[in-house]
């Protein structure tokens, strides 16, 4: 009689032990599962665009991803403030990603499910309903939506970090700043604004950015100089709302000089090119529009064959 006694005690034990082990698997599978979720949170403005771009890749097809700078005419952003500086920062001067429809804006296409399904992904009707996916990334990246700046902008802050959603002219760009990527971007275009402020004196309300220096990045109609001891840079530089694409040189890192501004890179004319012989040598076998179109020089203003 006891040793039965003994086996339901050691029976009631043994449930009670699975019951807990059972308790610990899920609560343990559950932490872990959040621990998961936590881990997969993008942080840094690097991690940030990354799960934005895989979002929109796995929301829609037919759109075009870029994070270069070099068609800096292209979207639009908003002014940021620069603490010490007289200029504000246009929020493309820090890290920006831009959308538009690709070449096939029709077409639909297959992406991974898992390991044995692909799903079809349709084409993106309106390069507009992007929004909605960067509303996620932002939502999971702990980001609070902000009150819209106008009916194409939108804000979204963590702490000292804001990220901006913008649209023009057919074109998506999302953009990422704290202070110390303020202080970088204000840093870089102090020497663009003075250069700019030199040929146009008393300019209040200027924005500047993005900026592309054509000696670390040559992409684009207008390449880096080909001529050894000069530079060539390109800025969007807005004037109380109001932009342009803004073309400088420099002569064996000198200060920058303001050569033209047009539209886009294919909007600059001969005639700016040659005003005088450092402008010549900077801009040697580049594009610009003549008489007769579209045109490269060379240094005695001769159309290039």
């Amino acid at each position: 009689m006891a040793k039965q006694k003994a086996q339901t005690k050691k029976k009631k034990i043994s449930i009670a032990q699975a019951a807990a082990l059972v308790a610990g698997i899920i609560i343990l599978g559950i932490g872990g599962m959040l621990l998961y979720e936590e881990s997969q949170k993008p942080r840094t403005f690097a991690e940030i665009m990354q799960a934005v771009k895989n979002e929109v890749n796995d929301a829609y097809a037919g759109v075009y991803i870029n994070d270069s700078a070099w068609f800096a005419e292209m979207g639009t952003g908003v002014p940021v403030p620069a603490p010490g500086y007289k200029f504000d920062v246009s929020s493309r001067s820090m890290p920006t990603l831009y959308f538009s429809l690709g070449a096939d804006p029709g077409q639909s296409k297959q992406v991974r499910h898992n390991l044995f399904f692909k799903r079809t992904v349709p084409a993106i009707p309106n390069i507009e309903l992007l929004s909605g996916e960067i509303v996620i990334v932002m939502d999971k990246a702990g980001f609070t939506l902000e009150q819209a700046t106008d009916d194409k902008a939108i804000q979204f802050i963590k702490d000292d970090k804001t990220c901006v959603y913008t649209t023009a002219n057919g074109v998506v760009s999302f953009s990422c700043s704290d202070p110390a990527a303020i202080a970088q971007a204000a840093k870089q275009a102090q020497p663009l604004v003075e250069g700019y402020t030199r040929a146009k004196p008393g300019l209040a309300g200027v924005t500047i950015g993005p900026v592309v220096i054509k000696s670390q990045n040559g992409a684009g109609v207008i390449g880096s100089s080909k001529t050894a001891g000069y530079d060539i840079a390109e800025a969007v530089v807005a004037v109380d709302g109001k932009s342009s694409l803004v073309l400088y040189y420099n002569k064996d890192n000198g200060p920058w000089q303001y050569i033209a501004q047009a539209g886009d890179e294919y909007g600059f004319y001969c005639k700016d090119y040659t005003a005088n012989a450092d402008v010549r040598k900077a801009l040697y076998d580049q594009i610009c529009i003549g008489d007769d179109g579209h045109r490269r020089l060379d240094t005695n203003n001769r159309a290039l064959q």
